[in-house]
């Protein structure tokens, strides 16, 4: 029992706490956020009552949850100058509040109102809210109780739109402010008044501001506006406002005539134009049951469009648009205005029909084959196979129908009426008509091209029967021609020769003839060509260009050139940037559409000319060495330089001695272009003898006349002959003997060489024999088949392998200063170059080596012995200890070892 009533009190608990915060059906309070706004009285508001205001105010949740508390709310009311609280009322509400719902709260009505200018504030003080920005609400207010202190106000006045046309509605608005309501508020338009309507009239309330407006449409021009306000004996008006608003354009009296009548006949459509600023309308159009129709100026020449009176008119035939009803309007630009005419309705054309029908026969007898039926103004057309036709077409006045078959001449009936429902019949006879002629071609210009706006007319007699303007490709055709007669066909185009051609065109000729007319001469020429390679190109014209017009183009076999220009006179001055290449064929194109200074065109179409730059001419011969050259080096070669490349099969060059005959030359031509000298060419010459020229004489080397440059120029007319003289004959070496015989030219010691073997005679052991030169013992025997060629003892073998001289006696010689001489040491057998190693030595190492001998011979008679004597007592396996020899021989084995290591 006590457990269950813990239980039950602790329950109680946890209920009474949480029942405030959760209210039914919803969820706790979460994010609130309440703001609280007056909206009685307003901000500026003006009020008369003895009583005072009773305040209202609105609290919003703006938050996102719930609000489930108590709210205090706070009205205050306070003199605005003093500052003292006049009114004050606090209420305490229970509040459940959605996100997003507002409550109105009202409070009691202030009963101790004097008059003044008051702030009215209301405060909130949620829980649970932090948000504390929107928490108060303050409005300023005047008050009176007994009079109103302030006139009539009119405020707020204006019109809009403020700019428009005579169809356009403006609405002229002010704001009236008085405790009574106005017994009169007109608006004044250029000085007419205007009675205003109430904006709102269910607002009484005429202290806080009234609107009032009034709408209307005015004419062109500029407009004056002012507003008037009287209630009992006060009144009120406001300033004048001049030129607004404005209307520019205006459309006025619209009228159509007849309004009914058929489709053969013309309506006559008419209104009146008016423009403030006295301009023409930039289009002005009749808009006719789905059609629109230009409308022009009754009198052109009547320019004053600001009197409101400009007529304009538009015809429109009746089988344009066809039966009515027609509805129609016209509209008016001019600028950025339009204006239009209300939408209108006339009967117009009568859409009851009637039949035409009837037989058309031949002239040659009976009915006709095909026909074909044309009805003008309609301008519609039938055919029919065979003679027979019946049409239906809307009744009207003065119709032409035109009969026409194959081979016959059209007729023509004029003036046919028919009316609605009835049943015409018009039989009629066709003549006989000749096959028709026709002639065609080309047209064309002498310079191979179609002039543009060229033109061809057929005249038959006097009078023109068909003009053509061929397109691009230059064909004129004139079809159906009548046989016989004379015909002229007359051509024409601008800046060619008109031409005049007669015709005689028999029955179903064609007749082709292409027509070529001659067109001007160009109006430019070229001034000099060729041209000088370092410009400028002179272009003279027949009238001076204007060079803001002027394009052209200048380019070689390859490329663009690129260029500068300037005008002297009538004459274009072309300065090609880098200068042009010698002998180089240009193209020059003067582009379509250059005038000259007055405004002319000058150029009807693009021409183009060929220029060639000036040839290559010669700079002369020069040889290396120069003519006249004295003591030339026997192996001399001569160069000649061409100031241009040659035509080698016109050169040829001899080289002679002038006490003996030609010397044999060889010839090697190298030839180039010097593109920074406008492709100027060279060509060198080399000139080489194919022997040695001889000393101390005379030569001409003569290059033959009739040479010519690759251009066919003759650069030589008769030969050119240079002198020369070669060096005397040297003696190098002094010794008076020359070079040419002297066999060994820088030794002044020597000049003969018998047996050629590269060694004077007077050096040589055998001056006449080539294989041997040498014999330094003086034996008789050459050095190259003497063993011992310095006779010394030593062979030359034996000396080279030490490295001794064999050509010089140094047997006594001791190089290694071992006490022994080269010939002792060889006689030994010893090293000479080696101090341990001399006769001395060898005996001793001959000692040694016989000692030895017989120490290894001694040895190996003892293996023997042993051996055989072993063998002599059998082998017997008991033996336990080895035999004495071989201790023996142990024994002299180190004793060998010890004398060896000695």
């Amino acid at each position: 029992m006590t457990r269950a009533l813990a239980v039950l009190l602790l329950n109680l608990f946890v209920v009474s706490v949480a029942l405030p915060l959760i209210a039914p059906g919803v969820e706790a309070q979460g994010a609130v956020d309440l703001s609280v706004s007056l909206v009685y009285p307003e901000e500026g508001g003006k009020y008369l009552s003895r009583l005072g205001v009773k305040m209202r105010a609105v609290v919003t949740n703006r938050g996102g949850d719930w609000y489930n508390e108590s709210l205090q709310v706070t009205a205050e009311i306070i003199d605005a100058n003093s500052g003292i609280r006049k009114f004050t009322e606090n209420r305490i509400l229970p509040l459940n509040l959605s996100p997003g719902r507002s409550v109105e709260i009202t409070f009691s009505n202030w009963s101790y109102a004097t008059p003044g200018n008051y702030t009215g504030k209301v405060t909130i003080y949620p829980r649970g809210d932090t948000n504390t920005t929107n928490d108060v609400s303050t409005v300023r207010f005047d008050l009176w109780t007994d009079t109103w202190p302030y006139p009539i106000q009119l405020s707020g006045a204006y019109v809009t739109p403020s700019r428009g046309t005579t169809l356009t509605p403006f609405t002229f608005r002010v704001e009236y402010t008085y405790p009574t309501p106005p017994d009169t508020i007109t608006v004044i338009i250029d000085g007419t008044p205007h009675s205003m309507i109430e904006e709102d009239p269910a607002d009484h309330q005429y202290t806080d501001g009234k609107s009032y407006y009034y709408r209307t449409t005015l004419p062109v021009g500029p407009h004056n506006y002012s507003f008037y306000a009287r209630s009992g004996e006060k009144n009120a008006s406001t300033p004048v406002i001049e030129g607004r608003p404005w209307v520019n354009i205006t459309l006025a009296r619209p009228y159509a005539s007849p309004q009914e009548g058929y489709v053969t006949s013309r309506y006559h459509f008419t209104v009146r134009y008016g423009s403030y600023f006295n301009r023409p309308p930039d289009e002005i159009k009749l808009h006719l049951s789905g059609r629109t129709f230009d409308m022009r100026e009754s009198n052109p020449d009547d320019e004053n469009y600001a009197s409101g009176n400009k007529q304009y008119f538009a015809d429109v035939p009746g089988w344009e648009v066809g039966p009515g009803p027609w509805n129609w309007w016209v509209e008016v630009r001019s600028g950025t205005d339009r204006v239009r005419t209300p939408d209108m309705t006339i009967g117009g054309p009568s859409g009851t029909e009637g039949t035409l029908m009837g037989v058309v026969s031949s002239d040659l007898g009976g009915e006709v084959s095909e026909l074909e039926l044309r009805i003008l103004p309609l301008n519609v057309t039938y055919n029919f196979e065979g003679a027979r036709y019946a049409v239906d077409i809307y009744e009207g006045k003065n119709y032409t129908v035109i009969f026409s078959s194959p081979g016959h001449s059209p007729m023509v009936v004029e003036g046919v009426d028919l009316v609605g429902g009835e049943v015409k019949y018009i039989n009629v006879t066709l003549t006989h008509a000749p096959r028709p002629a026709a002639v065609m071609g080309f047209i064309a210009s002498t310079s191979g091209y179609v002039p543009e706006d060229a033109c061809v007319i057929l005249y038959r007699g006097t009078e023109p029967l068909a003009e053509i303007r061929p397109g691009a490709d230059g064909r004129y055709a004139f079809y159906n021609l009548t046989p016989g007669g004379l015909y002229r066909l007359f051509a024409e185009a601008p800046f060619h020769q008109n031409i005049t051609l007669p015709l005689q065109l028999e029955e179903g000729e064609t007749l082709w003839l292409n027509i070529t007319l001659l067109e001007h001469p160009p109006p430019f020429s070229v001034v000099e060509d060729p041209v000088p390679v370092e410009g400028p190109i002179r272009i003279s014209f027949l009238r001076v260009p204007d060079l803001t017009t002027l394009s052209l183009s200048l380019r070689n076999t390859s490329s663009e050139i690129q260029y500068t220009f300037e005008l002297e006179g009538s004459t274009l001055l072309i300065y090609p940037t880098a200068g042009l290449i010698y002998g180089e064929v240009y193209t020059i194109t003067l582009f379509k559409g250059c005038e000259d200074t007055g405004g002319n065109i000058l150029l009807w179409r693009d021409f183009t000319v060929e220029v060639r730059a000036e040839v290559e001419r010669g700079g002369g011969i020069e040889i290396k060495p120069p003519p006249g050259s004295e003591g030339l080096a026997v192996d001399v070669s001569f160069e000649i330089s061409f100031g241009i490349h040659i035509n080698t099969s016109t050169l040829k060059v001899t080289l002679k001695e002038l006490s003996g005959g030609v010397v044999p030359v060889g010839l090697m031509y190298a030839w180039g272009v010097d593109w920074g000298r406008h492709g100027a060419t060279w060509g060198v010459l080399k000139v080489t003898p194919k022997r040695t020229l001889n000393y101390s004489s005379a030569y001409s080397l003569v290059i033959s006349g009739g040479l010519r440059d690759y251009l066919g120029s003759l650069l030589l007319e008769s030969d050119m002959v240079s002198l020369y003289t070669t060096m005397s004959e040297p003696d190098t070496d002094g010794d008076g003997v020359p070079d040419s015989s002297d066999a060994f030219p820088y030794d002044p010691t020597a000049w003969k060489d018998t047996d050629g073997d590269g060694v004077p005679d007077g050096r040589d052991a055998f001056p006449e024999d080539p294989e041997y030169s040498s014999d330094i013992d003086g034996d008789g025997k050459p050095d190259e088949l003497d063993p011992d060629a310095d006779g010394d003892g030593m062979p030359d073998a034996w000396e080279r392998r030490y490295g001794l001289d064999p050509t010089l006696d140094d047997s006594g010689a001791d190089p290694d200063g071992d006490g022994y001489t080269n010939i002792e040491e060889y006689m030994e057998g010893t090293d000479p170059l080696s101090e341990s190693s001399n006769p001395g030595e060898r005996e001793k190492r001959i000692f040694e080596s016989s000692l030895l001998t017989a120490a290894v011979i001694l040895v190996a008679l003892l293996v023997t012995y042993l051996f055989f004597s072993r063998g002599g007592r059998g082998l017997r396996r008991e033996r336990k200890e080895p035999p004495l020899p071989s201790e023996g021989i142990l024994e002299l084995d180190e004793e060998l070892e010890e004398f060896l290591e000695e």
